[in-house]
């Protein structure tokens, strides 16, 4: 019995910098209507999904975001629950410390405007350059933390801190374990989902995921899900 579907947002709810299709939306609301919460698990922070679900007109989402961060129950603020991950001393002066090389070598660069995690999005194949020579110039600094190289931007996030960890709360608070969850996602930093949930679709996966059923739309893994209800 399906009690959680999971989806990622860019590139697997939605393209990216663009809407989810009138269809989607409904293959959703349908799905919810089953009684099974809907959660929006996304690298973004938990405010920019939280505006962007709104629009999408869900009863009660469930909202992760910087990829296990941060979780909120709701789309209203203040959230009537929510939670901030915790993480080591060497993390957070690993991250400091990044971001204070970066902010240097590239003084226009834009960070996504995280509470936890570390996301500089370069304008150009120079910047992204500079970032990789940064962190291969200071090997010794990276403590407690992972680096992800993206096609948009990098994210350094402290160990601990995933979309599978963000899963593992959700089961424990609701009681919904593993196997009445589905996720749903387009790429590599969705793997830690795919690995906790007892089912899981890839969208076009790039690298292959053994636990994945690679599809090529969202409309495919929704319509399957649907005939299963």
């Amino acid at each position: 019995m399906l009690r959680l579907l999971i989806l990622d947002l860019d590139g697997t709810l939605a393209p990216y910098d663009a809407a989810a299709t009138v269809e989607n939306i409904q293959r959703l609301k349908e799905i919810e209507n089953s009684s099974v919460k809907i959660c929006l698990c996304s690298g973004k922070p938990v405010f920019y999904s939280c505006a962007f679900m709104r629009q999408i007109g869900l009863k009660d989402p469930i909202l992760i975001g910087e990829n296990g961060a941060e979780i909120q129950f709701g789309v209203h603020l203040p959230p009537r629950w929510f939670y901030h991950a915790e993480y080591s001393e060497k993390a957070y002066k690993s991250l400091r410390f990044f971001k204070k090389e970066i902010k240097k070598a590239i003084p226009s660069i834009w960070f996504q405007p995280n509470q936890t995690e570390l996301s500089p999005f370069p304008k150009s194949r120079k910047e992204f350059a500079i970032i990789k020579d940064i962190i291969d110039k200071n090997q010794d600094k990276i403590q407690d933390i992972h680096i992800f190289e993206y096609f948009d931007c990098f994210d350094f996030i402290p160990v601990g801190i995933n979309k599978g960890s963000a899963l593992k709360l959700l089961s424990d608070t609701l009681h919904i374990p593993p196997e009445e969850m589905i996720s749903i996602g387009d790429s590599q930093n969705d793997f830690p989902m795919f690995d906790y949930t007892a089912k899981s679709y890839g969208i076009k996966l790039k690298k292959q995921h053994p636990k994945a059923k690679n599809v090529d739309t969202l409309d495919e893994a929704l319509d399957e899900i649907i005939q299963q209800l």
